[in-house]
């Protein structure tokens, strides 16, 4: 038997229109009545809170104060599942979601946070990949994600919220002072979410990196030579990365509808 206070879905939103319908219908149809899906907007004007006011499975409000941190925050605030998790308005449940659901219900590791696999797919080429969380690679690069990171309420409350000096890489930052807290983390091997690119951290790629290298000094995870070192690395490869994925698009955009290029 499900327990609604299992789980709190966190949504923040802000001018989300083509994505937030099919955020919304995945909590629904996966999870239902069994959890809490609270949506904190932070001032739509593309028919978001329209959509959300229509919305009976949906508890929301509108944002005090700005920033995403301070979105979260909020949210947070009003949540009383037992766990939360953040599902941002470009994200959307898969099936499994009902695995984790179902080990949160058990909840066979009280106080620890459970994180899972998830989804990253590219709006632009279409292409996904399957990323392979790892607690363990943490303070190197940005191997947890939001989506996939199912938190008890109690953790937030002894480790603390989102920092508002962090404006990318606040969720980095909060797995970093978990882990500076020795905070238990476990993995249950599923692939609960999918997350479209694009967000505000992937489009500011290197300013993001910049965050995390400050976050993990901050926190005594690495020295400043280290953290630096690895930035540098992190920085490498998605410069490679996007090379490719400029090639891609390019190539894409230059094919007729035969295939062969114009």
């Amino acid at each position: 038997m499900y327990n609604r206070a299992a789980l709190s879905v966190i949504t923040p939103v802000l001018n989300a229109i083509d994505t937030l319908p099919e955020c919304l219908a995945s909590v629904e149809r996966y999870l239902g009545a069994t959890c809490e899906h609270i949506v904190v907007d932070g001032g739509s004007t593309d028919g978001c809170w329209e959509l959300l006011q229509a919305n009976v499975f949906v508890t929301a409000f509108k944002q005090r104060s700005a920033g995403l941190s301070a979105a979260l925050n909020e949210a947070l605030e009003k949540a009383t599942g037992r766990y939360i998790v953040v599902l941002n308005a470009d994200d959307y449940f898969v099936e499994q979601i009902r695995e984790v659901l179902d080990w949160l219900t058990r909840d066979p590791a009280p106080g620890a946070v459970l994180y899972t696999d998830i989804t990253q797919q590219d709006p632009l080429t279409g292409r996904s990949i399957i990323c392979h969380a790892d607690i363990a690679q943490a303070a190197k690069y940005m191997s947890v994600y939001h989506s996939g990171l199912f938190v008890p309420r109690k953790v937030y409350a002894e480790v603390g919220r989102y920092r508002d000096d962090y404006k990318l890489a606040m969720d980095s930052n909060w797995v970093h002072r978990c882990l500076a807290a020795e905070v238990n983390f476990v993995k249950l091997s599923v692939n609960a979410c999918t997350m479209r690119l694009r967000g505000r951290s992937h489009l500011y790629t290197f300013a993001a990196m910049r965050e995390f290298e400050r976050s993990v000094v901050e926190t005594n995870l690495r020295g400043p030579v280290v953290a630096r070192l690895f930035r540098i690395r992190q920085t490498i490869f998605h410069t490679l990365f996007k090379a490719e994925l400029i090639q891609r698009i390019w190539l894409r955009l230059s094919r007729g509808s035969n295939g062969y290029t114009r």
